[in-house]
């Protein structure tokens, strides 16, 4: 009893306290429940084996609402040459798109749009994007992307962030190879 002091109580209380305090505000090592498949070794035709022809995506709206005044402007049409299939990654179907919507060719733009969604892009495109780059395909070209990441494997959904110049909120597009075609497609933007 004689340790009981009111100074080695407060001691012991700082001590408990700061113990506590650390277990709270320390991040835990968890692994990411997503798996980022860049730089690995599977190959587009693993992928096209494990992956049906038609897969059925949960339809569901993007919470994001973007400016019409995002993103550079179009430029005059231009002759891109033979239209590329987008098979290596789903950033090549992007690339392909944001390049051909620069260079304002919308039905080739579109082409790398999944069949499901390419009506409303084309509406979007024509109606609220008209002499204008889509806001995603504007921040492709002029920001940075974070890795293609498979978000749903049962579904084969590819998520990539896109990060605007000088952003840190990214907008996020989302692929899926579909065998109907044999390369990837972009599902929503």
């Amino acid at each position: 009893m004689k340790y009981m002091t009111s100074k080695n109580i407060l001691i012991a209380l700082g001590a408990i306290l700061l113990i506590i305090a650390t277990m709270f505000f320390t991040k835990t090592n968890t692994p990411s429940e997503r798996t980022v498949i860049e730089d690995t070794a599977i190959t587009t035709e693993e992928i096209v084996e494990t992956i049906p022809d038609s897969i059925e995506v949960p339809k569901k709206k993007s919470p994001l609402r973007f400016s019409v005044e995002s993103g550079p402007g179009l430029q005059e049409k231009k002759d891109l040459g033979p239209r590329l299939p987008a098979t290596g990654s789903p950033l090549a179907a992007l690339q392909y798109a944001a390049e051909a919507m620069q260079a304002g060719d919308l039905e080739r733009s579109l082409s790398y749009f999944s069949e499901d969604v390419k009506d409303s892009y084309r509406t979007s495109f024509v109606t609220g994007y008209e002499g204008k780059m889509h806001p995603v395909l504007g921040a492709f070209l002029s920001g940075t992307t974070d890795p293609v990441e498979l978000i749903q494997p049962e579904y084969g959904l590819y998520e990539i962030a896109i990060y605007q110049n000088g952003s840190t909120v990214p907008y996020r597009a989302y692929f899926r190879f579909d065998g109907s075609v044999g390369e990837f497609v972009i599902t929503e933007g």
